[in-house]
């Protein structure tokens, strides 16, 4: 018992860390190959600015998708997109005039493009945080259910709950890496972007998965013990009443 809480707690601790932190998630070192490109740091819930300040995933797709939506709503027009394209001919940046980057077909395809992965990653902490919290939840009433006793339909119900549990909170943490992957490869066919290999707060939370994963087998383990325990008095009880 006491094991299979120390687990529990363990792992809660953890996992609380890693998610509730500025602890990095996934990390790329500083480029100085490819323009002074800056070390970025993904964290849980946000991603790391040229000056290394963390800002969430929302204001990122707050401001590209404001600055996607007013371009194309600029350039929805027929007109206002004729003009655009025969002043981008001109090539106003060689003589000194700067032009928005959205007023380039190229540059306002992946600013949408970014606005989509950016929205994605918005919602993926709470995703995360909701199979995380229920594989919590899962483990808990599982190791609830395991203590009722030596009823074996009980003890069966508390290791399945409890695997579940696992289950939930290991598919939590791993959808958080498949997301973040996801959207980096994405972004690298269009633009230059280092990518961030998966860091020490990932690691953690994974560990937070491995902690569930062993209170799960020694909740097992004693599931085995007490139906073992339950079949040989059954037997004994069979051999006595049979004399």
């Amino acid at each position: 018992m006491l094991f299979r809480s120390g687990c529990f707690v363990l792992s809660l601790g953890i996992t609380g860390a890693a998610m509730g932190s500025n602890m990095a998630w996934r990390e790329a070192a500083a480029s100085e190959d490819s323009n002074h490109f800056p070390k970025r740091t993904m964290t849980f819930t946000g991603l790391s600015t040229s000056i290394q300040s963390i800002l969430p995933f929302s204001e990122y797709e707050d401001k590209t998708c404001k600055t996607f939506d007013k371009a194309e709503n600029q350039l929805s027009k027929t007109q206002e997109a004729f003009a655009q394209d025969k002043i981008n001919d001109i090539e106003l940046d060689s003589i000194g005039v700067h032009q928005a980057c959205t007023n380039w077909k190229g540059c306002r395809a992946h600013a949408g493009l970014r606005c989509h992965w950016y929205k994605k990653l918005s919602a993926l902490p709470m995703m995360v945080a909701v199979f995380v919290g229920l594989g919590y939840v899962l483990f808990g009433l599982g190791m609830f259910a395991a203590l009722a006793g030596d009823d074996r339909g009980k003890i069966q119900v508390g290791v399945a709950a409890g695997f579940l549990g696992f289950v939930g909170h290991f598919f939590g943490i791993l959808y958080w890496g498949y997301i973040t992957d996801s959207f980096q490869n994405v972004i690298r066919i269009s633009s230059f972007w280092p990518y961030a290999c998966l860091a020490s707060g990932f690691q953690l939370a994974m560990v937070g998965s491995f902690m569930l994963f062993a209170g799960m087998l020694c909740m097992i383990a004693i599931a085995k013990t007490t139906l073992r325990k339950g079949e040989e008095e059954q037997g004994l009880v069979d051999d006595a009443a049979s004399d």
